[in-house]
């Protein structure tokens, strides 16, 4: 084996173990998008039959927004700890970012096939005051990994910490104190 087919066999095969170690985040990031969605799915139909025709567009998001977020907490921290995502602030970025990636993906297709609205228009639509709730809601959506502290009661090493806690930790954290 020559020197260039050898270095061109193991730049595949770092290729290959760098596809490897992204894996995990990708399955984090999709599970974690799934999640949201889902809650998302539901709670749409209700604000846009029910709230937004009596209250306004704006009122009916607000509505929803906070049951979304609670969506979004519950779902990053069952995420994080059942997948075991790594306490690093970028393995936690890089979830937000995939589950952001493929929410855009699927607010575009729904624009096009389900709306049938142009991008333009969707765009647009961002300039109101229920489109910056929306953005907002939209970056919390792939910041929250990063806020969101994973539960050390079912880590491979044993310990035992807080349940899910706001990035504040330890006796801070949301729930009761478990002793080590």
């Amino acid at each position: 084996m020559s020197a260039l087919q050898l270095r061109a066999h193991l730049s595949s095969c770092l290729a290959l173990v760098s596809l490897v170690r992204t894996m995990p985040t990708l399955k984090a990031g999709t599970i974690y998008f799934l999640l949201v969605f889902a809650v998302g799915w539901v709670l749409g139909p209700i604000r846009e039959l029910w709230l937004v025709p009596h209250l306004g567009r704006t009122t009916g998001l607000l509505f929803e927004a906070p049951l979304m977020v609670i969506a979004m907490i519950l779902a990053a921290g069952w995420v994080l700890r059942r997948l075991y995502v790594p306490y690093a602030l970028n393995a936690r970025l890089a979830v937000g970012l995939v589950a952001l990636a493929i929410l855009l993906v699927a607010e575009l297709a729904g624009v096009r096939w389900m709306r049938r609205i142009s991008i333009q228009e969707y765009l647009a639509g961002y300039a109101t005051p229920s489109g910056l709730i929306s953005l907002l809601l939209f970056l919390l959506f792939a910041a929250m990994p990063s806020l969101v502290e994973r539960s050390k009661t079912h880590s491979p090493t044993g310990e035992r910490d807080a349940l899910i806690g706001l990035g504040l930790g330890g006796d801070n954290a949301i729930g009761p104190h478990v002793p080590p």
